[in-house]
């Protein structure tokens, strides 16, 4: 058990960092569907940045892109690292997140990332997994849930706004089943609704 344990979690670590290769290979972020889909009004509604986020996500994105994760980076000294650069460059391009929304990833990386730098590539292979789930967001969808099932699309489940800040419950929909149910919270930035944060409720 403790081997199939341990293989699980070096496989994922391989398996992040091959989709970031193909990533920067493929040059997916910069297609025009990756684009397209940004908010572009004042008049867009905080439930119509929620839907058409998720729309464009699972259309464009999921589950061959690991858009929504740092990259996984091994520098000079074998340790291993995460780097935000690239996956924040490329989330700024849709213009769906909030700057909120980039701090509060970079708090939620940040316990994980200290771990992987005070622990070398060989003792990492020693742990089941990282301690305390710090780095659970490797092994699944952060905004749809799971490992990559076939999730097919997401619909308003119900939506509360109350000054700036709005709440929009979603529902993640396998063949019309409901799958997840994230909950966006957005915020108005310059006139525009933008999202701060996306939490799962199961």
């Amino acid at each position: 058990m403790k081997f199939c344990s341990y293989l699980i979690f070096v496989t994922v670590l391989i398996f992040i960092i091959s989709c970031n290769a193909k990533d920067k290979k493929s040059g997916r972020y910069r297609s025009k569907g990756f684009a397209t889909n940004a908010i572009a009004t004042s008049a867009e509604t905080p439930q119509g940045v929620a839907l058409k986020f998720y729309k464009w996500y699972i259309k464009e994105m999921y589950p061959d892109s690991s858009i929504d994760k740092p990259q996984l980076l091994i520098n000079a000294d074998s340790i291993y690292r995460l780097d935000t650069t690239y996956q924040f460059a490329r989330l700024r391009k849709t213009d769906f997140f909030s700057e909120d929304f980039f701090k509060i990833q970079t708090r939620n990386y940040q316990s994980c990332d200290l771990w992987l730098k005070n622990t070398r590539i060989k003792e990492i292979e020693s742990y089941q997994s990282a301690p305390n789930n710090i780095c659970d967001f490797f092994s699944n969808y952060s905004w749809v849930g799971g490992q990559g099932e076939n999730v097919t699309d997401a619909r308003i489940a119900s939506h509360s706004i109350k000054d700036n800040k709005a709440i929009i419950k979603m529902e993640i929909l396998i063949d019309g089943v409901s799958y997840s149910h994230p909950k966006v919270v957005e915020y108005k930035e310059n006139g525009l609704w933008k999202i701060a944060r996306i939490d799962l409720e199961w």
